[in-house]
């Protein structure tokens, strides 16, 4: 699970176990070999064929990643398109909202 947030808003709280890749650097970072990638963002790159799911503050930048991704050749994508963040601001039990979800 990919938080594609900037890193000043993913400190604020994110889902547990998610990754901060900002939409800001993911095309870029997509093409990185994956020693560079992992030395850059501190996690695995994933594989063009791995599921990936995307998410942000209100749906836009994880759309835009999943388009992103598709460009660059992953095959297994899903974007959220509403992550209710004030949750994690008030540091509750991470809840979910999701509109839709549209997977590649």
């Amino acid at each position: 699970m990919i938080d594609v947030r900037e890193p000043d808003e993913a400190i604020q709280g994110s889902i547990p176990s998610s990754v901060n890749l900002p939409l800001s650097v993911l095309s870029n970072s997509l093409h990185l070999h994956v020693d560079a990638f992992r030395a850059t963002h501190g996690f695995e790159k994933p594989a063009k064929d791995q599921e990936i799911i995307f998410y942000c503050r209100t749906g836009k930048r994880s759309a835009t990643a999943s388009d992103v991704a598709k460009r660059n050749g992953f095959t297994k994508w899903v974007k959220i398109y509403l992550f209710t963040h004030y949750h994690l601001i008030a540091n509750v039990a991470v809840t979910v909202s999701i509109t839709m979800l549209d997977r590649g």
